[in-house]
């Protein structure tokens, strides 16, 4: 009977021992930050640089063409000029909690951050900017879970929920075999449909890679954009972010 309770006890030591396999493969959401940040050439190197400069063209669902030529700093501290589409030319300015529209000859047009009538392009905003903000995803503002491995983009990655009080709900997949974010996912406010984001291409640009194409997914319609001329900017002029 000693000898049978011996047993029992070896046993159930040795399962304690044994740590698990899912606690030893599934990384926090920290290490999945850092992963992300040494791929992309490091968090001491990504810290200097405050913004991005860049020039854009996006193909949208009607074959319209598009040309950006733009600023960002944050998701809500931006200047990004648009030309084409069946709109026209305009000027897009955010200046923190205040958002400016400045079409030619026109009086520019003022709305609040947190208006709900731009909840949906603010949102998608953000969900693009995401793979810019990592070192951001750390600080205590910000609630991280890890959803799991999924595939993203096609390739084998790993889902993180990403929640914070001043934006929407978003996932975020970081590619299992080389760290870099590969895509995001919004819910539309009041709305079942999602916002897919696939990032591509990545290049090095001073040291840092980013994504140099993106595709958007929304209610079975997608649009294809290509950055080019990106620079990576040490320091940003604010009055890029005042009222145009």
């Amino acid at each position: 009977m000693r000898s049978r309770m011996l047993s029992i006890a070896s046993a159930i030591l040795a399962i304690v021992a044994i740590p698990s396999a899912n606690a030893d493969d599934e990384p926090t959401p920290h290490q999945l930050i850092d992963r992300a940040l040494k791929a992309g050439g490091g968090i001491d190197k990504i810290r200097q640089f405050k913004a991005v400069s860049f020039k854009a063209s996006v193909k949208l669902a009607n074959e319209a063409d598009l040309k950006l030529t733009g600023t960002i700093a944050h998701p809500t501290l931006f200047h990004v000029a648009v030309e084409g589409g069946v709109t026209g030319s305009f000027l897009l300015v955010g200046g923190g909690d205040t958002l400016w529209l400045k079409k030619p000859n026109e009086a520019a047009k003022e709305a609040k951050a947190t208006d709900k009538n731009l909840e949906t392009e603010l949102g998608v905003f953000y969900a693009c900017c995401l793979p810019d903000l990592l070192t951001s995803l750390k600080g205590r503002a910000y609630k991280l879970t890890i959803v799991g491995d999924q595939p993203g983009n096609g390739v084998k990655a790993v889902a993180m929920r990403v929640q914070h009080e001043l934006h929407p709900e978003i996932t975020i997949w970081f590619d299992k075999e080389n760290g870099l974010p590969v895509k995001t996912r919004m819910k539309l406010p009041g709305d079942s449909n999602l916002v897919e984001i696939q990032f591509e291409d990545y290049k090095e640009y001073d040291g840092v890679k980013h994504f140099t194409k993106f595709k958007l997914q929304c209610s079975g319609e997608s649009c294809t954009g290509e950055l080019r001329e990106i620079q990576l900017l040490k320091s940003v002029d604010s009055i890029l972010f005042k009222r145009p």
